[in-house]
């Protein structure tokens, strides 16, 4: 069953009455938007967290650079001082052309282990227990030089004597001098850098695996956001089409009492309501004056409603030639009905004719009666 809206709903053209324009965003555009933005925010946490995460490793980098440097002149420090006693220990077999080069070779290795660990503690970390160990390396390098100069010089002038037991006794002093030297610098080593460096390997590999860990989540959050987001964009765009859709199916079945879409968009999406209302107003404007026809309301205001557009025109056309044919019939009424007045008076004018002649005809016949009555008599006579 067909049903109407009083109400027009054709939108106004005029431009007075227009409603102000908005500007149009298009869906292209907020897509797009929304993926520049969601491209941005992906550069951006992957640049936050890679320049967090090379931090760490140029962090790694540094300590494991400053504690290798000390380690290594640590190490040096050993070898120098091996290599020093080893210069003394060969002066007990060497000819004595070799002598002056072994005496010199200790001495430079001496001054080595000397000048290696004042550059040590000039670039110390400042490590817990470090400088506690360093009073104790100045006390056994001093007392194993202390020791050694006077043999090392002994044995460089080839004056060494094995048999005195004077000499064989600094000799043998000045070969376990050492021990305490290579002990203290093993001791920092072993006990102070290595764990140190192991300690904060560790922190910073724990630090690292944190920022992994947090990337990783980042990660997790924006696909998150912009799963959620796309399907908000999708629903967006699908919901209006829906409530077009079942608007449309609603006049398609016949349905036209149904209220403007109430979508107020600025892209594609609201162009396509606007235009919806501005058809179903159409729609519902041409029901309500077939309906106003369909009652016989030719005369209804509900007529004057303008359709635009061709099928309009023609509506109009046709709406106006009702009129004038109603026009015409009520010009044709107007003259029956004139001509059944004179009908019934021209019948009116003979009824009275006729009765007139009917009562002259009664006058006549009784004459006729009295005129017999008489005859009779006169015979009878």
């Amino acid at each position: 069953m067909l049903t109407t809206d009083a109400d027009s709903r054709v939108p106004s053209t005029d431009p007075a009455t227009a409603a102000p324009s908005r500007r149009r965003i298009s869906l292209g555009t907020k897509l797009g938007g929304a993926v520049a933005v969601a491209v941005v925010a992906l550069l951006g946490v992957t640049t936050w967290q890679a320049s967090s995460i090379d931090a760490i490793g140029d962090e790694m980098a540094e300590v494991i650079s400053r504690d290798s440097k000390a380690k290594s002149l640590l190490l040096e420090i050993e070898t120098d001082t091996y290599r020093a006693q080893f210069a003394v220990e060969q002066m007990l077999t060497a000819e004595a052309e070799a002598l002056p080069g072994l005496v010199s070779t200790y001495e430079e290795n001496r001054d080595g282990t000397l000048s290696g660990w004042t550059e040590y503690t000039d670039i110390s970390r400042g490590l817990e227990g470090e400088q506690q160990r360093w009073p104790a390396f100045d006390q056994t390098s001093a007392e194993w030089i202390a020791l050694t100069d006077p043999v090392a010089e002994v044995l460089g002038s080839g004056q060494f004597d094995l048999a005195d037991p004077t000499q064989r006794a600094a000799l043998e002093a000045s070969v376990e001098g050492f021990l305490p030297v290579i002990d203290v610098v093993d001791g920092l080593i072993v006990d102070i850098y290595e764990p140190n460096q192991v300690a904060k390997v560790e922190k910073l590999q724990a630090k690292f695996d944190d920022k992994v860990q947090i990337a990783w989540f980042q990660a997790f959050a924006l696909t998150a956001l912009l799963v959620g987001g796309g399907w908000i964009m999708i629903r967006s765009i699908s919901r209006p089409i829906k409530r077009v859709t079942a608007q449309a199916r609603t006049i398609a079945d016949g349905d036209l009492s149904v209220e403007p879409l109430d979508i107020d968009r600025r892209d594609e999406i609201g162009e396509l309501a606007d235009s919806f209302n501005a058809l179903t107003g159409m729609v519902q404007t041409v029901g309500d004056q077939a309906k106003a026809i369909a009652d016989g309301e030719i005369a209804s205001e509900r007529l004057d409603a303008q359709i635009p557009g061709e099928g309009g025109d023609a509506f109009a056309t046709m709406i106006s030639s009702l009129k004038d044919m109603v026009e015409q019939l009520k010009g044709s009424s107007q003259q029956l009905a004139g001509a059944a007045e004179e009908l019934t008076a021209v019948s009116t004018s003979m009824g009275t004719s006729a009765e007139r002649t009917s009562t002259e005809a009664t006058s006549a016949s009784a004459t006729g009666d009295e005129v017999s009555a008489s005859v009779g008599t006169v015979a009878a006579a």
